[in-house]
């Protein structure tokens, strides 16, 4: 049994998706829902998955979800703190509930999704917590890999969904200090294939990697890129970092939950960009740019029902085809032990 925690958010609504399509036993921890209509619960069991309803900040719901799995993907993990979820208790103390639960349940395989950009001595509050994790993870009994991506994309993009308000009604595109540090943003889809291979083959265990996307951008030519995408066009202006994080201090102290403040600023002037040569190296991905998504996002048509998309169904382009049996179309992994000897 594996058990996805974040399971139905962008990247592990596809990693669930990938490991229906496999026949895999999934449970998801989800905190379910209040409204019936939002709920996951009913989604994940039409899906074939069995739900868990709990708390991350839960060690005692995190130890009975575990119960039965020998591996664990751990997606969990926000870019919005609030009042009611700080980034100390789901990136540090949710991992530190389920590496100690793990290890005391005999867990086979830990996969933990970080960031790009994580380290110790970071400004941000984000990236210091996700370095946190992954120390933790590193400590585990376990067969551990650590996946550190850079910002993902795909049927949204949190940076947009995060930027579009400013990019739409500001006059300007505001590019906080030079505007020259780099990003190289990954297809949410790159990413679920790296995890989907890493799980069963012995060679990525106890490493980490960097996952980005075949084109950098400056954090200038991004924004301007951005704006052009959301059809507001418009000239750039250089704002200085300090004086950002300054005019945003009244927007965090009366809109606390809001998404724009100090921590917006760090992440706006941070690097997150790799060499992608040892991800492909261990991985079969596409490599698909942010461009050429949002061209492909433009010729699609919106869908009028609810469906998987084929290769959903198919797991084709996923990387999860090298674990089927061509014979019969079933899914085939290690029997006994986690790794194939």
């Amino acid at each position: 049994m594996i058990l996805l925690t974040g399971g139905t958010g962008l990247l592990g609504s596809r990693v669930l998706a990938l490991c229906l399509a496999m026949q895999w036993p999934v449970r998801v921890f989800t905190r379910g829902a209040t409204d019936w209509r939002s709920d996951s619960v009913p989604h994940l069991k039409r899906l074939g998955a069995e739900p868990f309803l709990g708390d991350l900040r839960d060690g005692s719901k995190i130890e009975a979800a575990l119960e039965g799995c020998n591996v664990v993907v751990n997606m969990a993990g926000t870019m919005r703190q609030t009042k009611q979820l700080s980034f100390q208790e789901i990136h540090v103390e949710a991992v530190k509930s389920l590496v100690n639960a793990a290890n005391k349940l005999g867990v086979q395989r830990f996969i933990h999704v970080s960031c790009l950009g994580s380290e110790t001595n970071s400004d941000s509050e984000y990236f210091r917590s996700k370095w946190q994790g992954e120390q933790i993870v590193k400590q585990g009994q376990f067969y551990w890999t650590i996946i550190r991506p850079s910002f993902m994309f795909g049927e949204s993009f949190i940076l947009l969904d995060i930027l579009e308000p400013i990019l739409k009604n500001s006059p300007v595109v505001p590019v906080l200090g030079t505007g020259l540090n780099q990003v190289q943003p990954v297809w949410v889809e790159d990413v679920a294939a790296c995890i989907m291979q890493s799980i069963y083959d012995k060679s990525t265990a106890d490493k980490c990697y960097d996952l980005v996307g075949p084109k950098a951008y400056s954090w200038r030519e991004l924004m301007l890129y951005l704006c052009e995408s959301l059809g507001k066009p418009k000239p750039a202006v250089q704002i200085p970092a300090l004086l950002a994080a300054k005019a945003l201090a009244p927007v965090e102290k009366f809109l606390p939950n809001s998404p724009i403040g100090k921590e917006l600023v760090q992440l706006l002037q941070a690097e997150s960009c790799a060499d992608p040569a040892p991800m492909q190296a261990s991985f079969s991905v596409q490599m698909l740019a942010l461009e050429e998504h949002l061209e492909r996002q433009k010729e699609v048509p919106s869908p009028v029902a609810e469906e998987e998309p084929a290769e959903v169904a198919s797991g084709a382009g996923s990387g999860a085809e090298r674990y089927l049996d061509t014979d019969t179309g079933m899914s085939a992994p290690p029997g006994l032990g986690i790794f194939d000897e």
